[in-house]
């Protein structure tokens, strides 16, 4: 009997991870895509007619998502590695003092890092990468489709 409720257990923990992923994906693309068609609205894209004008503005489109989500990615991963904690500790200890109104010995920064090292979530952020290669790739496209017009 707690064979089964064990193996149910693993199953609805590996379900549980497949939504998140599905998740992540899902709502990055809705996003990205949601970029994308404000980028093409400001660019008048939905009233072009000549096929020339609606490749340059679908380029411009996928560009600006796929280029933005590539930089939020490497924000992410750069700050997961714990390339901002420095800052983030003056920014503590400056407030800190602001607050207090008077120097009270706080931590050091070696055990500022270990704590945050601690804390600090092991995420995997290439869901970023795949969606912003995604739209750069259709970028891409459309740009060479662009180009062979022109």
């Amino acid at each position: 009997m707690s064979c089964r409720i064990q193996g149910a257990r693993e199953y609805a923990m590996k379900d549980r991870k497949v939504l998140k992923i599905i998740l992540k994906y899902g709502i990055s693309f809705i996003v990205a895509a949601g970029i994308c068609l404000a980028v093409l609205a400001a660019r008048g894209a939905f009233s072009m007619t000549e096929r020339v004008d609606i490749y340059r503005a679908l380029c411009d489109g996928f560009t600006v998502s796929g280029v933005l989500f590539l930089m939020f990615g490497l924000l992410m991963w750069v700050a997961a590695l714990g390339t901002f904690d420095g800052i983030s500790y003056a920014v503590v200890q400056l407030f800190r003092r602001m607050k207090l109104g008077r120097y009270r010995k706080g931590q050091s920064y070696s055990e500022y890092k270990e704590e945050k090292d601690k804390r600090r979530r092991k995420g995997w952020f290439g869901f970023m990468f795949v969606i912003g290669g995604i739209f750069t790739a259709l970028a891409i496209i459309f740009l060479i489709l662009f180009n062979t017009l022109r």
